[in-house]
C-alpha cells in the first residue's frame, strides 16, 4: 500500500509541476545605464510568472570598473567611509520613517534592513549621481 501511495503522490507532483511549467514565463534584459571614463553601470531587469495571480519583477544594478571589468562593491567605491554611510543611512531612514513596515522593527533591525542599499545590486552610479534602491 505504501508504494502505491507514493506512486500516486509522485504522479500528482509531476502533474502539478508540468501544469505550472506550461503557464510559467521568465524574461530578463540588460540595459546600459551610465558610462564614463571610469565606470560602466548596467541594470538587469527580470520578470517571472509562475502561473499564479501575478508575476514578480526585480532590477539588479551592477557597476563595473571600465579598466579591468571588475565588479565594483560599495567597499571598493567608498572605502568603508562611515560618515558617508551614516549620512546616506539617515536620509533613507528619514524618507521611510513613517512607513508601517519600518516602524514595526527595532532600531537594530531597522539599521540592518535599511543598510541593504550598499549591497551589490541595490545601488548604481548614474549621470545624476549615486542612486539607491534600499
Amino acid at each position: 500500500m505504501m508504494r502505491f501511495t507514493i506512486k500516486i503522490f509522485l504522479f500528482f507532483l509531476l502533474l502539478i509541476n508540468s501544469q505550472a511549467n506550461e503557464n510559467s514565463y521568465h524574461e530578463s534584459t540588460q540595459k546600459l545605464l551610465y558610462i564614463n571614463k571610469n565606470v560602466i553601470a548596467i541594470v538587469t531587469e527580470s520578470y517571472s510568472y509562475g502561473g499564479g495571480a501575478h508575476g514578480y519583477s526585480i532590477n539588479y544594478y551592477q557597476n563595473y570598473d571600465k579598466d579591468d571589468n571588475s565588479l565594483l562593491s560599495w567597499e571598493i567605491l567608498f572605502k568603508n567611509n562611515e560618515d558617508l554611510f551614516n549620512f546616506i543611512y539617515q536620509q533613507v531612514k528619514n524618507k521611510l520613517a513613517d512607513k508601517d513596515y519600518i516602524k514595526s522593527f527595532s532600531e537594530v533591525e531597522q539599521r540592518k534592513r535599511l543598510s541593504l542599499f550598499k549591497e551589490i545590486g541595490n545601488f548604481s552610479i548614474q549621470k545624476e549621481g549615486l542612486c539607491l534602491w534600499p
